[in-house]
């Protein structure tokens, strides 16, 4: 009878202890599961997260590097006649030939909107740079000189003529792009602004280390800008970016269209 009981509990603590495993077996494979769920949905909403449309707006700073050219800017302007001091020996008029470039560099500031998601963004925004590029003084910046067609003395005392092209301190350039995520640290971007600029033009005689100008004229209006851009996040934040340009303007002036260009580098940070 005892020997009957004792196989009982036996069995009874058996079970029990299989019972007590299966719970703990369970609740190892529930806690599993809960944090294989909890994983997933954590990816699920980071995926989600990473398609949905949002808004940002930023700003972004930059230092460029600038070639600027200038032609086809017309006679009229260009053509000086003889000084009233030389008229005695000197007859007719000089008209110069500008087809010059110079280079420089600008300062830029601007916001930057954009609407999409993480992978692929449309923006639309607005820079404004200072040209330090800019140079009106003597014999500086984009500018032809050329000596009087009726002065056959040396060019060490002959009497000469300039035709001079200086842009303004600012461009303002509002533009539209699109940029596309290439890896978490990568970006690619395209913009195509509209940059509004000031070109200034004189002409007259070079006296004396000295410009008398005899014409000026000057024109505003807009051009075209295409910017390529790679850029690097950093902390996921800042993004530090290199870029590439060109800008094409047609300034009006007393004969029809010049042809202005500047074209160059750009490296900036994003904030």
């Amino acid at each position: 009878m005892k020997a009957s009981k004792k196989r009982q509990e036996y069995v009874l603590r058996l079970l029990y202890f299989l019972l007590i495993m299966v719970i703990i077996l369970s609740s190892e494979g529930y806690a599993t599961s809960f944090l294989t769920f909890g994983k997933e949905a954590q990816n699920e909403a980071e995926a989600a997260e990473k398609e949905s449309i949002y808004l940002s707006t930023k700003a972004r700073y930059g230092l460029e590097f600038i070639i600027v050219g200038f032609k086809d800017l017309g006679s009229q302007i260009q053509t000086t006649p003889v000084h009233p001091d030389d008229s005695s020996f000197l007859t007719g008029q000089t008209t110069t030939n500008l087809d010059e470039s110079d280079w420089g560099f600008g300062l830029t500031a601007g916001l930057v909107g954009s609407i999409g998601n993480d992978d692929l963004r449309l923006k639309i925004g607005a820079d404004i740079r200072l040209n330090l590029f800019r140079k009106d003084d003597y014999r500086e910046g984009i500018y032809d000189v050329k000596q009087q067609v009726s002065d056959t003395r040396p060019a060490s005392s002959g009497s000469f003529v300039f035709t001079q092209v200086i842009p303004d301190y600012f461009t303002y350039i509002p533009f539209a792009g699109v940029e596309k995520v290439l890896s978490e640290s990568l970006l690619l971007s395209f913009e195509f602004g509209l940059p509004y600029m000031k070109w200034e033009v004189r002409s007259g005689h070079d006296r004396w280390g000295k410009w008398q100008t005899v014409q000026e004229d000057s024109w505003s209006g807009f051009g075209r800008r295409y910017t390529g851009t790679i850029a690097f996040k950093r902390d996921g934040k800042n993004v530090w970016f290199i870029s590439g340009f060109y800008e094409r303007y047609r300034p009006e002036f007393a004969e029809g269209k010049a042809d202005a260009t500047c074209f160059g580098g750009l490296i900036g940070v994003r904030f």
